[in-house]
């Protein structure tokens, strides 16, 4: 994305998460952490 890029090959869910959040768009990203929080109960 115009925010960055990812590599998930070898990541858990958890981590995956964290990366894609880190390059959402910023409009979204407090959001997809507030949902990411309520799955894994804690993100970072």
């Amino acid at each position: 994305t115009e925010y960055g890029l990812a590599n998930l090959f070898g990541k858990n869910y958890q981590q995956r998460a964290k990366l894609l959040i880190d390059i959402a768009h910023p409009d979204h990203r407090e959001a997809l952490e507030r949902a990411a929080y309520k799955r894994f109960k804690s993100l970072y």
